[in-house]
C-alpha cells in the first residue's frame, strides 16, 4: 500500500477524480502517477518552478493524461498542511486554496 506524500508535493488534477474504471487505473498505477513529490527545504518560488518543470516530463511521458482519469487540466502544489495553490498546465497561477487536496490510491489483488 503507497504512503501519504510529504510536504511539499503536487497533484495531476484530471477531467475525473474517481477513475473509471477503476481497475485499469488500479493496474496502470495512474494513481500514483499522478503524485509529484518536490525537494523540501526550497523557496517557494523555487518550488513552483520544480513542479512546473516536473509535471511538464510526466505530461509529456503519459502524453497529457492517466489511465482512468483522463487529460490533465490542472495541478495543485501542496506547500504544507492547509496551504495549497492550484496552477494551470502552463504554469500560471490559478487559485490559492485554504486546505490539501489530497491523491487517493488503488490497488487490485489477484487471487
Amino acid at each position: 500500500m503507497p504512503t501519504e506524500p510529504t510536504f511539499p508535493y503536487a497533484l495531476i488534477m484530471c477531467e475525473r477524480s474517481v477513475p473509471q474504471p477503476i481497475f485499469a487505473a488500479a493496474f496502470a498505477k495512474s494513481d500514483l502517477k499522478r503524485i509529484v513529490q518536490l525537494a523540501a527545504g526550497l523557496s517557494d518560488d523555487e518550488i513552483r518552478h520544480q513542479a512546473y518543470e516536473l509535471v511538464t516530463v510526466i505530461l509529456k511521458e503519459n502524453k497529457g493524461g492517466f489511465i482512468g482519469f483522463g487529460m490533465a487540466l490542472s495541478y495543485v502544489i501542496n506547500f504544507s498542511e492547509g496551504r495549497a495553490e492550484r496552477f494551470n498546465l502552463e504554469g500560471n497561477f490559478m487559485e490559492k486554496l485554504n486546505e490539501n487536496i489530497w491523491p487517493g490510491f488503488a490497488s487490485v489483488s489477484l487471487r
